[in-house]
């Protein structure tokens, strides 16, 4: 988390991000991203304002990448990024903002309570809470809340969103990436793409019918794709879980020509079948 600071911190944001910021009212947070000027992605972030403060979000352990990345720019327009130093929690669930007003009603209500943002950055309802309020809750499962963002279909910074890619490769559209906007960093890569092209690449979910043995022995992830057809690498899997009945789901990018459901896919010797085609 970081506040931004100067004149206009919402103007000066406008001009750098993705999404459109225009109207963005106390307690609101819009996901949006910033772009390298040829439109590959830089960080994934969310913009909120909390009276008259905007804040920013980006997911956890990619604070200081993001923070760098934008300063670089805000510098221009005489704000500055200010990191927070305090606790964070972070909720996920679809019940979250009930459960969390009704077990902190009293120091959440009024001008003086944390900034709330219901915004989880992982494509599952949540927020994040600018206070200590979870110490009376366990902490998520990792594996779990890996799981389910990846059937829920959205990319993580790292793993899908990478120097090398391209939002609409994916499948990160409005109000992610804005179509109507004026100018913003990578924006005419974007309206170009719109226009007149598309991408090579498609972001896909794919499962296998059991853990096979042989996963844990590939290392560490991204793993080349082949297929029967086409022994040259036709994509990249990057993300991968398990369910508890023991099914694995995985996240991957390929080559739009072999983007399409049912297609049987291979990571070393384990096949893998596409489910969906989210770009």
């Amino acid at each position: 988390m970081a506040r931004v600071q100067g004149p206009d911190p919402v103007g000066a944001l406008q001009k750098l991000v993705s999404a459109d910021l225009r109207g963005l009212a106390h307690g609101e947070v819009r996901g949006t991203l910033l772009l390298h000027p040829k439109g590959q992605f830089r960080a994934l972030l969310a913009v909120g304002l909390w009276h008259g403060e905007v804040w920013l979000l980006a997911p956890q352990g990619f604070g200081q990448r993001a923070w760098e990345q934008l300063q670089r720019y805000l510098q221009f327009s005489r704000c500055r990024l200010v990191p927070f130093a305090g606790p964070v929690t972070v909720l996920v669930g679809a019940g979250w903002r009930n459960a969390l007003l009704a077990g902190h009603a009293s120091g959440l209500e009024g001008a003086g309570g944390p900034p709330v943002f219901g915004e989880s950055l992982s494509g599952l309802p949540g927020g994040v809470v600018l206070a200590d309020v979870g110490h009376e809750r366990g902490a998520a499962d990792r594996e779990e809340l890996e799981l389910a963002r990846i059937q829920a279909g959205f990319p993580a910074w790292g793993k899908e969103l990478t120097d090398d890619v391209l939002p609409q490769e994916v499948g990160l559209k409005e109000p992610w990436v804005s179509q109507s906007k004026g100018c913003y960093v990578g924006q005419e890569t974007v309206a170009r793409l719109a226009t007149y092209g598309h991408v090579n690449r498609l972001l896909v979910r794919l499962s296998a019918p059991a853990a096979d043995q042989k996963l844990k022995t590939m290392g560490p992830l991204p793993w080349p794709l082949t297929s029967k057809e086409n022994t040259k690498p036709v994509g990249r899997l990057t993300s991968l879980a398990s369910s508890p009945q023991g099914e694995v789901w995985a996240l991957a990018l390929l080559h739009r020509a072999f983007a399409r459901n049912g297609q049987e896919l291979y990571a070393g010797t384990v096949g893998f079948t596409v489910q969906a085609v989210l770009a």
